[in-house]
């Protein structure tokens, strides 16, 4: 039988030939997913040659898969069965982009918070907008179910042809974002529970159990568990959570997919920008990186701060 980790990278490994002779055409790509306020180890399926940057369904989760192994002995089952789940998200996934209809663009707009230097290509395609170091860029969302969600990116053609400018989709994104895939905030005592039983780094693990024992930390993402760091663009957020702890925060961008906010008070940021850039370095998948900056939340002044600059959006 293999660990968790070791089942988790034979699957990694083992998963894109298994899907047959278009198999070299996808990549994998990992993210942590909150689903019920429980932290599970989600992975999908990209096509490498996708220039819209479309999401294929399905999201399908490493530990459930792990679950079943566990009881079956059995990898290469398991693996056959993951590989008929992605072709058949893959499959559902194609209908649907085929089927996007353009007159409903507006009430499905939302926005992604990217880095910005790691993604000049899509930046030079692609309606955009600078928020601190990263960019604001927007996706089409075109389904939205249990297993997660499928988008296409809004690019400069796209968004000519439905008549919208970079100025009126940042609005809708802003109207529709937080409906379509509403914020979901995790206390960090209660995400280290649910990682408690898996194999970590033990750096990392030891730095965050540092940090933990001294100040309140919090995960921020959204429902789906996928382009979650674009919380830190809803109303009201971090102010809600600032004077919750009655505290200034640090944010640290740990993906695209979520942020973690911690409590100023007794909090070194040199240490904060050293853990980031370690965990950046070791941690986060390639295409996954938001920024190796932290920034600082005022409740005085409602504003956020690049850390690295003291530079106000």
């Amino acid at each position: 039988m293999y660990s968790y980790e070791e089942f988790k990278e034979k699957m990694v490994n083992e998963l894109p030939a298994a899907m047959g002779a278009r198999g070299e055409e996808y990549i994998i790509r990992t993210m942590p997913v909150t689903k019920r306020g429980k932290l599970k180890d989600g992975f999908c399926l990209y096509e490498k040659n996708d220039t819209s940057d479309t999401l294929i369904m399905p999201t399908m989760y490493f530990d459930d898969i792990f679950a079943d192994y566990s009881r079956s002995g059995d990898f290469e089952r398991e693996l056959t069965k993951t590989v008929l789940c992605m072709r058949n998200g893959i499959a559902k996934g194609r209908t649907l982009r085929n089927s996007i209809d353009i007159d409903n663009i507006r009430d499905r707009v939302v926005f992604q918070l990217i880095n910005t230097g790691e993604n000049s290509s899509i930046l030079a395609d692609s309606p955009h907008r600078k928020f601190l170091d990263l960019s604001v860029i927007y996706r089409w969302v075109v389904s939205v179910d249990p297993t997660g969600f499928s988008s296409a990116l809004i690019t400069n053609d796209l968004a000519e042809s439905a008549g919208l400018d970079e100025q009126e989709l940042f609005r809708l994104a802003y109207e529709n974002t937080r409906v379509i895939l509403p914020e979901h905030i995790v206390d960090f005592d209660d995400m280290v529970k649910d990682l408690s039983a898996r194999d970590t780094d033990s750096d990392i693990e030891e730095m965050w159990d540092e940090y933990c024992s001294k100040v309140k930390m919090f995960m921020l993402t959204n429902n789906c568990g996928t382009m979650g760091a674009s919380v830190l663009l809803y109303d009201n957020i971090l102010c809600d959570l600032a004077e919750r702890i009655k505290s200034d925060l640090y944010i640290l961008p740990s993906s695209v997919n979520e942020v973690i906010a911690v409590g100023a008070f007794n909090t070194d940021p040199g240490q904060l920008i050293d853990l980031v850039r370690h965990v950046n370095a070791t941690d986060v998948a390639e295409g996954e990186v938001l920024s190796d900056n932290i920034y600082y939340y005022s409740r005085s002044s409602g504003r956020l701060y690049t850390v690295a600059t003291d530079m106000a959006v």
